[in-house]
């Protein structure tokens, strides 16, 4: 049974004459997705993905600001300027700018994960942000005070300020730790 169900999540594989093999590391986002399925369909099951999300940011932070490039600084200081751009049609159309902030948003964490060079811990990151970008439960609507915590953090790890950037990541995801519970 046990092995039934690792062939279904795609971990292992059968190969004829050769038996079970573990699957191949290409598809560690799919095994996860498959995974993580379960999780969502309870309150309880989100609080504890936004639980790993922020354990898995706040626990990298530290390798990002170590070893982001000058390019993924960039890249960082961009997607906030295009923060700012969006934040400033929030009022004019609040459906669509929510959704094209949530998308910098998105992005703008991944930035950081991918400055970490692990590819692993990318890839399960990008997993958790994946639901949270299809669910509602993503954050909250855009505020300003949102959009100021991602300029703090990209100014500290373009400081390469260890302390600094973990202080605001970490001041950043408290409210995504707060979960809807019935």
């Amino acid at each position: 049974e046990a092995v039934g169900s690792l062939r279904g999540l795609g971990v292992v594989i059968g190969r004829q004459g050769r038996g079970l093999c573990v699957a191949e590391a290409d598809n560690f986002s799919d095994v996860l997705r498959k995974a993580l399925v379960p999780q969502v369909a309870s309150p309880q099951g989100w609080r504890e993905l936004q639980q790993l999300r922020a354990v898995i940011e706040i626990g990298s932070i530290a390798l990002a600001v170590d070893l982001i490039t000058t390019e993924e600084i960039i890249r960082l200081q961009t997607i906030v300027s295009e923060m700012k751009r969006v934040m400033k049609k929030i009022k004019l159309d609040p459906k669509g700018a929510s959704k094209a902030y949530k998308e910098m948003d998105c992005l703008f964490h991944q930035t950081i994960l991918a400055a970490s060079h692990g590819n692993f811990v990318k890839q399960f990151h990008g997993v958790l942000l994946d639901y949270f970008h299809a669910g509602d439960l993503y954050g909250q609507a855009p505020t300003m005070k949102g959009l100021r915590e991602h300029e703090l953090i990209a100014n500290a790890i373009a400081d390469r300020d260890t302390d600094q950037a973990t202080m605001h990541l970490t001041d950043h995801l408290k409210p995504q730790l707060k979960a809807p519970c019935e």
